[in-house]
């Protein structure tokens, strides 16, 4: 089994040839180093195509200039990685499944080099090619396509050819964007969704009701078509609903509100079902309340931090809009207020970063904003004046002054990484604040639900 990816380099890609090439990786020790001998000893999965390994990189630099194609800095190279399965192939069959592979896709007009890699339990290949061709200078064309139809298609029939098993893909993938985003605990816009139509399904009697309610909370529904889809407020395209799962195509949708419908339990209550026999209904259980729980009184904190600030200017405009985003996340709100900020829930770790730097630097206004980033501007010019010199020093100083050089530059670049970090905190921060408050606004003027909807809007 070969799991393969392709991956852009943008920039350096000597670095990346450096590294596919690192001999630490690549070494096979043979029989004879097993044995105690000195020649021989190591043999590196290294095969280059169309040009030399040691000088690859020199060779591809060279083949876009014999075609005028220096200009093409913003893709450097392509760069495929195979990852087999631990314990199903050897280093040398690896090796090899990756040199066939580059003969039948490459076939013979572009400059690579392939090595394996076995410092892992998986031993996996990596292949470095140049995106200029060698005959005509035509540029590769990487499309999600060409990765199914011939990366994955022609690896796939490598392994069947070796007799390795194949990847087979059941249901639909995820995306490495909202694979991310549930790794880190984040809100996506698939998983808000999801949890909308949860929600509008336990409220609804009926399909018909079902839509009503997705309308309400700001979708724009399509229900004319094949398959039922829906739109966020603001958002770009429809997502049909059936792209969430089994239980949420329209035939589940219709199945799940009729057993809920026909279920003897009450949604207002959220209890559970009466046993049989009880000679109980869901009437009787909804007007049992619960047993009020007495809880010891709030004893008021007078120490020295009891006075806090006030929130004024961004701080306060970030307070309000946090406060506001947290409260849908949970689906603690009404869905008509909820409408305008729901595509901004996805956002809620950057607002909360935005916010805690405007309060940590004490921003409570545009001017002071834009004297933050012009401070910022000013420190990162300086710290690269510093910087640009030490390079040079160190590369032609002593071993122990070239050692106290790097140190100082590697410090200079955790500041200038630093600042660079907050200058674009600063930028973000100026490009957010009108939509922020824009938004606000658009949550502000929804007419709240008056005393009367609230008890008894669930008739209705």
């Amino acid at each position: 089994m070969a799991v393969s990816k392709i991956i852009v380099v943008r920039s350096r890609l000597d670095r990346c040839l450096a590294y596919i090439r690192n001999p630490e990786k690549t070494a096979l020790e043979t029989e004879l180093a097993l044995a105690g001998h000195t020649e021989d000893e190591t043999v590196y999965l290294e095969t280059a195509f169309n040009c030399q390994v040691e000088t690859a990189y020199r060779e591809m630099l060279e083949t876009k200039a014999r075609w005028n194609r220096e200009d093409a800095r913003h893709v450097q190279g392509y760069h495929i990685i195979q990852s087999f399965a631990p314990g199903e192939v050897t280093p040398e069959q690896a090796h090899a499944i990756g040199t066939e592979f580059v003969r039948r896709y490459l076939a013979g007009q572009y400059e690579a080099v392939v090595t394996t890699h076995l410092d892992r339990d998986h031993l996996h290949n990596h292949i470095v090619f140049n995106p200029v061709s060698l005959l005509d200078g035509h540029m590769y064309r990487n499309s999600f396509a060409d990765y199914f139809r011939d990366i994955r298609g022609m690896t796939d029939e490598l392994c069947r050819e070796n007799g390795l098993s194949v990847v087979i893909p059941q249901g639909r993938g995820q995306s490495y964007v909202e694979w991310k985003d549930h790794q880190e605990g984040k809100s996506t816009l698939r998983g808000m969704l999801k949890a909308d139509v949860d929600a509008a399904i336990r409220k609804a009697y009926t399909y018909a009701a079902f839509v009503d309610i997705l309308r309400k909370q700001g979708y724009e529904v399509k229900t004319e078509g094949k398959y039922a889809a829906v739109r966020p407020s603001g958002g770009s395209r429809f997502l049909r609903l059936k792209s969430l799962g089994k239980e949420y195509t329209e035939e589940a949708i219709r199945q799940r509100i009729a057993e809920q419908r026909e279920a003897p339990v009450s949604r207002q209550a959220g209890g559970k079902a009466a046993p049989a026999g009880s000679g109980r209904t869901s009437r009787q259980i909804v007007g049992k309340s619960p047993a009020r729980l007495r809880l010891p009184p709030r004893i008021p904190y007078r120490g020295p931090f009891s006075k806090r600030r006030k929130l004024t200017g961004f701080p306060a405009l970030y307070f309000r809009y946090l406060y506001l985003l947290g409260k849908i996340r949970r689906n603690r709100t009404p869905p008509r207020i909820a409408a305008p900020l729901r595509p901004e829930v996805v956002k809620l770790h950057r607002y909360i970063r935005q916010f805690r730097y405007v309060r940590e630097h004490h921003i409570t206004t545009a001017a002071e904003l834009d004297a933050q980033i012009a401070a910022l501007q000013t420190r990162i010019a300086e710290l690269t004046t510093r910087r640009k010199p030490l390079y040079k020093q160190a590369r032609w100083a002593a071993e122990e002054e070239a050692r106290a050089l790097r140190a100082e530059i590697q410090s200079l670049t955790g500041e200038l990484r630093t600042a660079r970090w907050e200058l674009a905190i600063c930028g973000a921060i100026r490009e957010d604040i009108p939509a922020i408050r824009g938004n606000l606004a658009q949550a502000s003027t929804q007419k709240p639900k008056s005393k009367e909807e609230k008890k008894y809007g669930h008739r209705r």
